[in-house]
C-alpha cells in the first residue's frame, strides 16, 4: 500500500519535518520483521509511506513539536490500495501550558542565583576586609 500526503497547521501553514509513520493503535511504531515503517515530511509538508507490510487494520500516527499527535486505524482513513491524505495538525494547549511553566521557573531561578550571587559578593567583601586587617577604629578617626 502507498500512503502519501501533506501534513499542516490548523493555521494552514504546511510543516516540515513532521514524523510520519505506521504504528499499533497506541501509537508505538509498528515493527515490521525488525523494521520501521516511517518517514518525515519535506519542506512543503510532503510524505510517501510506501510498502506491501502496510494493511487497512495499521495506523497511521504523525507527530511534530507543538502540536496533538494525530493517529487514525489506515482502513478508516484509505480506501483501495493507494491513498492520498491532506492531514491537519491542532496546536497543542498543554505543550504550551508546560511552555509557560517553564518559563517561570527559569524566572524564579535566575532571581535566586542573583540573591545568591549578592550575598556571595557581600561575603567575599567581608573576608577581604578581614584578610587585609581592616581596621574600623582606623577608619572612623
Amino acid at each position: 500500500m502507498k500512503i502519501t500526503g501533506k501534513i499542516k497547521s490548523n493555521n494552514g501553514e504546511y510543516l516540515a519535518g513532521a514524523n510520519v509513520y505506521i504504528s499499533d493503535s497506541d501509537g508505538t511504531p509498528k515493527n515490521f520483521n525488525g523494521r520501521i515503517i516511517g518517514t518525515s515530511t519535506d519542506a512543503n509538508g510532503n510524505f510517501t509511506l510506501d510498502s506491501e507490510s502496510i494493511n487497512n487494520n495499521d495506523y497511521i500516527r504523525v507527530k511534530y513539536i507543538g502540536f496533538d499527535p494525530y493517529l487514525k486505524r489506515i482502513g478508516d482513513v484509505c480506501t483501495g490500495g493507494n491513498c492520498n491524505l491532506d492531514i491537519t495538525l491542532q496546536e497543542s494547549s498543554q505543550l504550551l501550558n508546560e511552555f509557560v511553566v517553564e518559563e517561570k521557573v527559569k524566572k524564579a531561578d535566575e532571581r535566586k542565583k542573583k540573591k545568591i550571587f549578592l550575598i556571595a559578593s557581600v561575603c567575599i567583601t567581608i573576608a577581604l576586609l578581614i584578610l587585609y586587617g581592616y581596621n574600623t577604629s582606623k577608619a572612623s578617626k
